[in-house]
């Protein structure tokens, strides 16, 4: 990560992105030449994302888990989606936010063939 660190640094501090970059926000010349100094800060800065996935999932009317219908269409109310990562029934290996992309695509097109 240090070394990635740095790498990003030199690309914003190069003569082509130069002009578009004010400023790095927190960090410095001093700290991006001390492996000590990156190692700290990307101790501070760093964490790790999830993207919650299921909490609205999907599946036939009998599951009792399920909270919308293959269309996506929410249980026992009228012209309500949800159009999101959690109508997933389980976490996709592919990447959830182009999942979720093609989803709202589809719903989408489901709409608009019903409108």
């Amino acid at each position: 990560m240090v070394a990635g660190l740095r790498l990003a640094w030199t690309m914003a501090c190069s003569p082509q992105l130069r002009p578009y970059v004010e400023r790095i926000a927190l960090l410095t010349d001093a700290q991006v030449a001390s492996d000590e100094a990156l190692v700290a800060y990307l101790r501070r800065h760093s964490l790790t994302v999830n993207h919650p996935a299921g909490t609205a999932r999907m599946g036939p009317r009998g599951d009792a888990d399920a909270v919308v219908d293959q269309e996506c269409q929410v249980y026992g109310v009228e012209q309500l989606r949800v159009v999101d990562a959690s109508v997933m029934p389980t976490i996709p290996r592919a990447n959830i936010n182009l999942t979720c992309i093609m989803i709202a695509e589809r719903v989408a097109d489901w709409m608009c063939a019903t409108a």
